[in-house]
């Protein structure tokens, strides 16, 4: 884990995940995919392009639940979201 205590650092470790999974996807990689994005997901629960970067990836790997769970959660997250 990636010890941050301040506010950039985690902002920080949450863009390079996200960022992570975005190039993990575009090789195809869909384990280390999913992995990028759920370590994004874990320091910030609402990321919503985590949260479709790791749906598409789960999706790939087969395992349709966990793909329309994190893309219910994506749903919700716009809905609460009136800039999306």
């Amino acid at each position: 884990p990636f010890p941050c205590q301040h506010k950039e650092g985690r902002e920080l470790k949450v863009s390079l995940e996200s960022n992570y999974a975005l190039c993990y996807l575009k090789l195809q990689d869909w384990s280390k995919a999913r992995d990028a994005a759920t370590r994004c997901l874990k320091w910030q629960a609402a990321h919503i392009k985590a949260l479709f970067r790791r749906a598409t990836a789960v999706m790939e790997l087969g395992d349709f639940e966990a793909a329309l769970r994190d893309l219910q959660e994506l749903t919700t997250q716009q809905a609460d979201d009136p800039a999306t």
